[in-house]
């Protein structure tokens, strides 16, 4: 059992390339050169584009197509500028947000489905906490044992609905 996020880095390194890993690095690969390709003529490389955090990188192409405009309209009077390029995000960065979003929409939908558990366990522990000889009744254990059920199920579909959600962004169809 893992227990801790330090835990499952370490499993997940040791675990190497899954299929679906390496899929997405085979998805990088063919990407790269669409990246360089795209960004031709940017004062900006590649280099400088992978160095930037995430968040500073929509920041440094916004003020790199700044300086194109300003460059554009102060060295051209006779209106035949060239159209400033336009540096795309690399495709590990839009892979990078795809699958934090389907992560974040998984974990609320196990969260919601925690919290439903939860309830249910406490009120059925309070039942069998109960005194008395007739407490649990046999429709209020079978009432818990259905519940239970339930929620596995809803946890196996939200990791069902994950595990689809990563198969089509490990094969670039987001």
């Amino acid at each position: 059992v893992i227990s801790n996020v330090g835990e499952l880095r370490e499993f997940a390194k040791a675990q190497g390339s899954s299929r679906r890993s390496s899929s997405l690095q085979e998805h990088f690969a063919r990407s790269a050169s669409q990246v360089s390709d795209n960004n031709f003529g940017s004062t900006m490389d590649l280099d400088d584009i992978l160095d930037k955090p995430s968040a500073d990188l929509e920041e440094q192409l916004r003020i790199e197509q700044e300086k194109k405009e300003q460059q554009a309209s102060t060295t051209d009077d006779s209106n035949d500028a060239q159209p400033a390029v336009q540096v795309t995000l690399p495709e590990h960065t839009r892979i990078a947000q795809a699958l934090l979003e389907a992560h974040k929409k998984h974990v609320d939908l196990i969260m919601e489905t925690l919290k439903v558990e939860m309830d249910a366990l406490k009120e059925f522990e309070l039942t069998v906490l109960e005194e008395g000889p007739l407490r649990p009744t046999e429709d209020e254990v079978l009432e818990y044992f259905e519940s239970v059920g339930l929620c596995l199920e809803q946890r196996a579909k939200a990791g069902e609905i994950l595990q689809k959600k990563m198969d089509k962004i490990s094969k670039g169809t987001m």
